[in-house]
């Protein structure tokens, strides 16, 4: 494991956030989305919608716009956040 990560009785621990994740892969995952790649977003190309990470991206596509099916997501990054109210969680 990693500097920034530690195992507890509850899962793996964020030493960045604080959040506990319930996989190592899980928290891989956040720590990629929310503290190395913290100025990336993705912005929907159906409906606009400013997704603040990849897998949060991903499945709004999934849910919402199943077309775009096996989409290339790094297609619609983007770097510098948008204004803070059109960023979904």
């Amino acid at each position: 494991m990693s500097s920034w990560t530690a195992k507890t009785d509850s899962g793996f621990l964020c030493l960045e956030c604080g959040k506990v994740l319930a996989t190592k892969r899980g928290l891989k995952r956040h720590a990629r989305d929310l503290h190395v790649f913290r100025n990336v977003w993705y912005r929907c190309p159906v409906c606009g919608a400013a997704l603040q990470s990849k897998n949060t991206f991903c499945t709004h596509l999934s849910a919402y716009h199943k077309e775009l099916k096996g989409v290339d997501v790094e297609l619609f990054a983007r770097t510098g956040p948008p204004e803070q109210e059109e960023v979904l969680p």
